[in-house]
């Protein structure tokens, strides 16, 4: 079977040893979304095939990856194509109809794979980084192609959102040595966000009013936490959640609210102001009451739920409070400062 490697490859890129062209994409519909499956070798065929089908997809699509490596220019210059679509990415192979195993990427597939604006990993698969270097003879030029690939490497793990000490591991490998992720590596990386996004808190100020906001993307829609002093020391809870095309249908179906704490669900019974659309996004808000606020201190989470008929069923949000409860209790407990 012959051998594809560009002339890039050929000078600077390590333990790529120019795999065999087994390269493969497929497409299906399945899970209320298009998945699309990458195999073998990422050649720059992978690349324009896959931008082709990104001009195609309409809604919701998954990246799956189960390969071992390929071209590094082609390998990154997928993973922007990726991330321009907005598509997900996950390590896995198809099964069956509908179904997905286990599965590798490994070296340039993880360059890829970070294209991904959401990216899950399969239970039981792998991510595997190792140091880039210069197949075959070593030259004058080994020090410049080394320095202008880790600039092209870097620059671009920082473009995806992903943390630089993943680069570090990389070139902390032996020549030859395929390091695996660890389930730790991948958090503090940002290699895998299991479809979220970071969340972001501020106090900010608009018209003459200061709040405290606090958001979060994840694959369900964007969500946005307002609290605002109100009358009395009391906190005005608005909650915002755009949730694209299903804003409509979400507001026709609405029939109860609820205070999202963590994994709880706490009836919000009297609201300030029932939802609307404002925007791209349905607004609702309410005053908590001393328990709620309580809650809200308390809770690493913090979100909304819009619920249809029956109670088990919601639309909604959560925004990581982690690494900013304080700011969150200091808002609250200048609220009940002013009314005093």
């Amino acid at each position: 079977m012959p051998k594809l490697c560009s002339r890039l490859a050929l000078a600077i890129i390590a333990n790529l040893a120019c795999l065999p062209a087994f390269g493969d994409v497929s497409v299906r519909e399945a899970n209320s979304r298009t998945e699309i499956f990458v195999t073998g070798e990422i050649t720059s065929d992978t690349r324009d095939e896959i931008a082709q089908i990104t001009r195609s997809v309409r809604g919701p699509a998954v990246v799956y990856f189960d390969t071992i490596g390929g071209d590094l220019l082609s390998g990154l210059e997928l993973g922007r194509i990726i991330r321009r679509s907005g598509f997900a990415t996950d390590v896995g192979r198809a099964t069956g109809s509908s179904g997905v195993a286990p599965g590798k990427c490994h070296s340039v597939c993880t360059m890829s794979y970070a294209g991904g604006y959401f990216r899950y990993l399969q239970p039981g698969s792998q991510l595997g980084v190792h140091r880039f270097y210069r197949n075959g003879r070593t030259g004058a030029s080994d020090l410049d192609v080394g320095q202008v690939m880790s600039a092209a490497i870097t620059g671009y793990l920082t473009e995806m959102g992903i943390d630089l000490g993943l680069f570090e591991v990389m070139v902390k490998a032996g020549r030859g040595q395929m390091i695996m992720l660890s389930s730790d590596q991948i958090a503090r990386f940002r290699m895998a966000n299991f479809g979220f996004q970071p969340p972001s808190w501020g106090i900010e100020g608009a018209k003459g009013i200061v709040y405290l906001k606090g958001e979060q993307e994840s694959f369900n829609g964007l969500g946005k936490v307002l609290m605002t002093c109100a009358k009395g020391g009391q906190v005005k809870f608005s909650a915002l959640f755009n949730a694209g095309a299903r804003n409509s249908a979400i507001i026709a179906s609405n029939k109860g609210n609820s205070l999202r704490t963590n994994d709880r669900f706490l009836p919000v019974n009297q609201l300030s102001q029932a939802p609307v659309i404002s925007g791209d996004f349905i607004l609702a808000s309410f005053i908590p009451d001393q328990n709620l606020i309580f809650e809200i201190r308390s809770a690493t989470h913090v979100g909304f739920a819009f619920h249809g008929d029956q109670s088990s069923t919601f639309h909604g949000f959560l925004v990581d409070k982690r690494g900013n409860e304080d700011m969150v209790s200091s808002f609250i407990q200048h609220c009940q400062g002013v009314g005093r």
